[in-house]
């Protein structure tokens, strides 16, 4: 079943956090989402990010442009079923890595049929 609804999903906090901007979701639980819903992240610090989606084999699929502080992701993410790995579709901060360069800031969103 396609889907067809528009979310967002605030980036809070440093490192930042992923908090679906949903009715009743609580902090730090992932967006809940249909095949073909558009998503897009709502920069809501002073830092820049720069999300990128990755299929389970780690590749990515996605990437927004650079998000500067307080602005929205361009373009926004139509959710693919290419990208769903055990149910979920995960995502990342590409600019914040660790010593190890592993990614800090990361995110998923749980995909639904109905």
């Amino acid at each position: 079943m396609a889907g067809g609804q528009t979310w967002s999903v605030m980036m809070k906090g440093t490192p930042a956090s992923f908090d679906p901007d949903v009715f009743g979701t609580g902090a730090g639980e992932p967006l809940k989402a249909q095949i073909g819903d558009l998503v897009s992240w709502n920069n809501q610090t002073s830092a820049k990010h720069q999300i990128a989606v990755t299929k389970g084999d780690g590749t990515t699929s996605f990437t927004t442009k650079e998000i500067d502080g307080f602005k929205s992701s361009s373009p926004g993410y139509v959710t693919q079923t290419a990208d769903v790995s055990s149910g979920t579709i995960s995502y990342h901060c590409t600019l914040h890595k660790d010593q190890d360069g592993k990614f800090t800031e990361n995110g998923k969103i749980t995909v639904v049929t109905s």
